[in-house]
């Protein structure tokens, strides 16, 4: 959640590749963008992958993966990046993503 294409173009091309790994091992994943952009378009058009907008949502990303880790980004100078493994702290991140994924505009 919070995915936004402003960011160094290094980092969109590092997380479209990952996406084309997750797309060939036929892994889903869903997607809330800060704003709609050509980058979103792209994401939207991939197969197993769900993308909605919800604009503005945070400056940073959260990513949530599997039942464990939860990966929180920060794309502003100095780049950050905090990994997360708890189960719990997963747990809850993921219950927030699905109440913001609700919200969040289909188009």
């Amino acid at each position: 959640m919070g995915i936004t294409h402003l960011k160094d173009e290094k980092f969109n091309r590092f997380w479209k590749g990952w996406s084309e790994k997750r797309i060939g091992m036929k892994i889903n994943a869903k997607h809330i963008f800060s704003e709609r952009s050509n980058y979103y378009k792209i994401f939207k058009k991939m197969r197993y992958t769900q993308a909605r907008v919800l604009t503005g949502l945070t400056p940073v990303t959260v990513d949530i993966f599997g039942n464990e880790k939860v990966i929180i980004l920060n794309y502003a100078e100095p780049v950050s990046c905090t990994l997360i493994h708890d189960k719990n702290t997963a747990t809850s991140s993921r219950n927030f993503f699905y109440q913001l994924w609700e919200i969040a505009k289909d188009n």
